[in-house]
């Protein structure tokens, strides 16, 4: 499902990659730039895109979520980070590190700051390393997870 998300944000955000010695994806991240949406009105949103892997039924049960993010967003300008992810047998090796690091060089370079949500607290040690600082926290209807609101400053 991950593949449709790389997809858009290839057409209209930016998606940094990392790569194995032989060649192969080891990791990515998928960033909005600038207004934290996507700049061409064609590309798919996120609600679409997941209406095209879960169907439109789930996506319903799960539109609460999608809106409890756009909900809590900053107003823009800011670089969002909407995945970060490294293939389990990879991890561990710094490679997180490096893609983080390339985004929050990019969003240095044009003084703009860096938003992201993480669902997962083990990785808040992880942001915290990197020089984000946690500005909130939201939980997602129907018993979802909390979501941990992380900010960059350059």
């Amino acid at each position: 499902w991950l593949g449709l998300f790389v997809e858009a944000f290839a057409l209209g955000g930016t998606v940094d990659i990392v790569t194995a010695a032989d060649g192969t994806v080891a990791g990515a991240a998928l960033w909005r730039l600038g207004q934290g949406e996507m700049p061409f009105p064609s590309a798919p949103s996120v609600g679409g895109l997941m209406v095209a892997v879960l169907g439109a039924e789930l996506t319903m049960e799960r539109g609460g979520a999608l809106r409890a993010f756009a909900e809590h967003k900053p107003d823009p300008p800011f670089h969002y980070l909407q995945f970060l992810a490294v293939h389990p047998a990879r991890q561990g090796q710094g490679l997180g590190r490096v893609l983080l690091g390339h985004g929050l060089a990019r969003a240095a370079a044009s003084g703009t700051p860096v938003y992201l949500e993480s669902t997962n607290p083990r990785n808040l040690a992880f942001y915290h390393s990197m020089g984000l600082s946690q500005i909130g926290t939201f939980t997602l209807e129907g018993g979802g997870p909390p979501a941990f609101r992380m900010w960059w400053q350059p």
